[in-house]
């Protein structure tokens, strides 16, 4: 197995900071906060980091639930808002 190397949320960002996507997110964060109840403000939250993680979002949610992008069997899932497929 591959060792982990440590790291950073910012290492799964592979959007590039164009003025439309920082428009979007802007929109999806101001959008998303006028909704009454936490499970409406997750999905606004992952199309967030959809957004900015593109292909690499699947490994950013393992990595967020589990602090590592090989979690075992014994590792123990760490909940936050990703929303449930």
């Amino acid at each position: 197995m591959t060792e982990q190397t440590e790291l950073e949320d910012r290492d799964f960002i592979t959007a590039e900071p164009t003025a439309d996507l920082l428009t979007t997110l802007l929109e999806l964060a101001t959008e998303g906060g006028g909704y009454d109840g936490a499970h409406h403000k997750d999905e606004y939250f992952e199309a967030i980091v959809k957004l900015l993680t593109g292909d690499r979002f699947e490994e950013f949610k393992t990595f967020y639930c589990y602090g590592t992008t090989m979690p075992t069997e014994d590792t123990e899932a760490v909940y936050g808002w990703i929303v449930e497929d």
